[in-house]
């Protein structure tokens, strides 16, 4: 069973946020390890794999407002917090600024999608 809900989490950075004035509402991650395949020719059938570097990056979602200054692709992001229903749990590491998607509707508010790579290690749990 879950034991917490989304409502109340948030994206926060070194000198700046996607909560306020950025108005977030939604953010993914990924981690993924890059791997090595190891059979040989000696192998009975299966193939064997090696874990190699990692990698991570995702996206965060804010509605637009034309008083708010969007953040600049390439910027960087120092000290990157994705943090879970307002605990002191989630993901931190420096990333920067890959893309920048306003999707604007008729019948909808106007939002971005921004999406990020990290630079080096990314912290997992207690943040």
């Amino acid at each position: 069973m879950a034991t917490s809900a989304g409502y109340n989490a948030s994206i926060v950075w070194a000198g700046g946020n996607a909560n306020a004035p950025l108005n977030g509402y939604n953010w993914t991650l990924t981690y993924d390890a890059g791997e090595g395949e190891t059979t040989d020719f000696t192998s009975a059938g299966p193939k064997t794999w090696i874990a190699l570097t990692t990698e991570w990056s995702g996206s965060f979602v804010v509605r637009l407002d034309v008083t708010t200054a969007q953040p600049a692709v390439g910027n960087a992001i120092t000290e990157l917090k994705l943090i879970l229903t307002g605990a002191a749990f989630g993901y931190k590491g420096n990333a920067f600024i890959k893309t920048l998607s306003p999707t604007v509707e008729v019948n909808g508010v106007p939002e971005a999608t921004i999406s990020f790579r990290g630079t080096g290690a990314l912290t997992v749990g207690a943040i």
